[in-house]
């Protein structure tokens, strides 16, 4: 879910443009989606078999399109999300809207061991119509936190960064409170939760020592054309 904010408070509040925009997008992604099967069985009656892919086609895509969006909407509308990196450390509250049920949870920076820095690149869709179109990609980072609770079972919590003068500001305050900061070129976001402590600790990594110069080793919110790395679990 994509989180709003700056400096060191996010949260997934959306403005009220935003989700009229979400809502008409998503009327009319279920308008194309009804009108393709309509159009498929017409086609059938009137016995136009070529043009019934077609229906089913529009039927299909943005059928999904609508589903995502729907999903979307109603994940905002119910679930509050807030998170905060305090004085304290990495601060998460998570508010069923329906319940009113709230949870917390707070990772000290005495609990944690390392964070791990992993380049993401987000693909840019193609929207020039050009044939030799060269693939681009946006440039975000995610913060891995490795840390241990207080039953002294390892965990990561991550959280994903796509403006550099944000991400300074987190890593000024994990190298003031003596974190390890490490860096790697691999993209984890495909890596199932259960695994994705011991996947992180099967790469090597590069220490970073906080300078005010992230940029100049992954350049966050600019585009690219190089490819992504993903990480490939082994079997």
């Amino acid at each position: 879910m994509e989180m709003q904010g700056n400096g060191r408070n996010f949260s997934n509040e959306i403005p009220l443009w935003a989700k009229i925009i979400i809502i008409l997008l998503t009327t009319i992604f279920l308008g194309v989606s009804i009108g393709g099967i309509y159009f498929a069985v017409y086609s059938f009656y009137t016995k136009e078999y070529s043009l019934i892919i077609i229906g089913l086609i529009f039927a299909v895509s943005f059928g999904s399109l609508g589903k995502i969006g729907l999903s979307s909407y109603k994940t905002y509308e119910r679930w509050a999300f807030k998170v905060q990196l305090t004085n304290e450390g990495y601060f998460m509250e998570a508010m069923d809207k329906r319940t009113y049920e709230v949870h917390k949870e707070l990772v000290r920076y005495d609990q944690m061991e390392e964070v791990v820095i992993s380049k993401a690149l987000n693909y840019i869709p193609n929207t020039t119509n050009i044939p030799l179109y060269t693939a681009r990609y946006f440039v975000n980072v995610v913060l891995f936190i490795i840390w241990r609770d207080d039953s002294g079972e390892r965990r990561v919590r991550n959280f994903t960064h796509s403006n550099k003068n944000d991400l300074d500001e987190w890593l000024e305050m994990f190298d003031q409170h003596n974190i390890p900061i490490t860096v790697t070129d691999l993209d984890f976001r495909g890596v199932p939760t259960i695994k994705l402590l011991a996947s992180i600790e099967n790469v090597k990594r590069t220490t970073y020592k906080w300078d005010g110069k992230f940029h100049e080793i992954i350049n966050v919110g600019t585009v690219t054309r190089e490819k992504p790395l993903q990480y490939i679990m082994k079997k």
